[in-house]
């Protein structure tokens, strides 16, 4: 993501993490650095290896928990969560994009063999909630069979919750 407008704030993360200045939007980054011939902040991706202790917890061995500071309802673009079988995301979460989750060094999308995380929550969501899982074109099959391994519902009930872009 890119902001002229430096729409985001950045946290004391080691630059790892950015949030929006309403503070909803929660945006993952390893470096900000200016680009003086586009005049714009950009985020670049860093060090694949090295996770904020502060929103990562590692659970388990293939597991890991993502927590968010009170009051973020996004996130924009999740890194470094290929090599897990189980994401465990905060019930206060509306919308996580996927687009950056399994990415390697040219910044596509990948899934190692055909393994896609499983997604769960602080509680399972149910119809009342409003959330969704965004997914490039063509993942969203993969992903449907990631989240059917966890919700106990319909296929065709949890496809309302996977959008793409």
């Amino acid at each position: 993501y890119k902001s002229g407008l430096n729409k985001f704030k950045q946290e004391k993360t080691f630059g790892q993490w950015i949030r929006s200045k309403d503070g909803s939007v929660l945006c993952t980054t390893n470096v900000i650095q200016y680009n003086s011939r586009l005049k714009k902040m950009e985020m670049a991706s860093g060090d694949f290896e090295k996770l904020p202790n502060e929103y990562y917890e590692k659970y388990k061995k293939n597991c890991i928990v993502v927590k968010v500071p009170e009051g973020v309802k996004e996130i924009w673009g999740m890194a470094n969560l290929s090599t897990y079988e189980k994401v465990i995301l905060p019930k206060s979460l509306k919308k996580v994009n996927v687009e950056g989750i399994f990415s390697d060094l040219t910044g596509r999308v990948v899934f190692l063999g055909d393994k896609v995380p499983e997604f769960t929550g602080e509680c399972d969501i149910n119809l009342g909630d409003e959330f969704e899982i965004r997914v490039k074109k063509g993942l969203e099959r993969k992903m449907l069979r990631a989240l059917k391994k966890h919700f106990l519902m319909s296929s065709d009930t949890l496809k309302r919750y996977i959008t793409t872009f």
